[in-house]
């Protein structure tokens, strides 16, 4: 009796881990690198502080602050194995059982979108998914509340309205990274279709915009997309639009970008107006680079890609991070 007990409480010990390494081998949309160089330092957890409302960005929005913990956490998580990957998946299920950010609320059409925040914070728990699966640090019943979770996140994307073209490209990212991180086909399969929408906007220059402001915004989430895919074993980049691939657009704009250099540009759908020849910010950022450059660093676009980052590192420093595309970036892709 003695030895039934045993193997018993064995195996409930054993259940949870392989259930967990059993997600990690199948689909993913990223894999923790081995090396964390670029990577936060620090082995606690950083507090997720959330709210269930979910508003278009502002300076001290709680979204973009959850988005940036959440990177920061995942970044700790890289560099150490030291970490404390459980503290970090038992405060993803509380926020997934406070349902937090589920509630979009929308103002005028100028303002930024709640969805398109949404969306971003769908990817970072794409990573946080990845992450933890590849740890091993889920318990019973945990990984199945933060999936749920982010169901709702995923669905709450429909409630966007006349959607801009860098909305439906970051929508279409979040779906595929989400899909492809928990095994979703259907959900994958909806992102791509979303992703499939915005190449056929690309023109045969290889712009999905006029704006270099609002197209850089499409690139950096189409670029994350196609990442995505590349997890499922799917070649995203090389499908082609009218002539014209994802590799092409890269390269157009990176080139483009040089030519213009680091000058203010007014966003299309909001009217704000800034620079985003730099490593860092909301959605105007150039921290897809380190993405594209870790999945192609030879081909012709990765050349101009590098030109780009040497001028940005010149004008504007280094430090990547990207909230529209889960954070820090030269930490996350190799």
């Amino acid at each position: 009796m003695r030895l039934v007990v045993t193997h018993l409480l064995m195996a409930l010990l054993i259940i949870p881990l392989a259930t967990a390494r059993a997600a990690a081998t199948g689909s993913h949309f990223w894999n923790p690198p081995a090396s964390g160089n670029k990577c936060e330092s620090g082995t606690s957890v950083v507090p997720l502080v959330f709210e269930k409302s979910v508003y278009g960005w502002s300076p001290n929005n709680m979204g973009v602050s959850f988005a940036a913990a959440m990177s920061r956490n995942i970044s700790r998580g890289v560099r150490s194995q030291n970490y404390n990957y459980r503290g970090f998946a038992q405060q993803l299920v509380s926020a997934a059982q406070a349902r937090a950010f589920t509630q979009p609320k929308f103002y005028a059409p100028s303002r930024p979108s709640p969805i398109f925040l949404t969306s971003s914070i769908l990817i970072s728990l794409s990573y946080a998914t990845d992450l933890l699966d590849a740890r091993a640090a889920w318990r019973p019943g945990e990984r199945e509340a933060v999936v749920k979770w982010g169901n709702i996140l995923e669905k709450n994307q429909n409630k966007q309205k006349n959607p801009s073209r860098d909305s439906v490209a970051i929508i279409a990212a979040a779906r595929m990274a989400w899909g492809a991180a928990t095994n979703q086909n259907a959900i994958y399969k909806k992102g791509l279709s979303g992703f499939k929408k915005t190449g056929r906007l690309l023109n045969k220059n290889g712009f999905f915009e006029k704006n270099p402001r609002d197209n850089n915004e499409v690139v950096s989430t189409m670029v994350l997309a196609a990442a995505a895919a590349d997890g499922v074993g799917q070649n995203a980049y090389g499908m082609q639009f009218k002539g014209v691939s994802l590799h092409d657009a890269v390269m157009a704009h990176a080139e483009n970008t040089l030519r213009i250099g680091p000058i203010e540009i007014t966003e299309g759908d909001t009217g704000y107006t800034g620079k985003y020849l730099k490593p860092n910010g909301y959605a105007a950022h150039l921290a897809w680079m380190p993405i594209y450059l870790s999945r192609y660093p030879n081909t012709q676009a990765a050349q101009s890609v590098r030109k780009l980052e040497s001028l940005m590192k010149r004008v504007a420093g280094s430090g990547y991070y990207g909230t529209s595309v889960g954070g820090a970036t030269a930490c996350f892709w190799k």
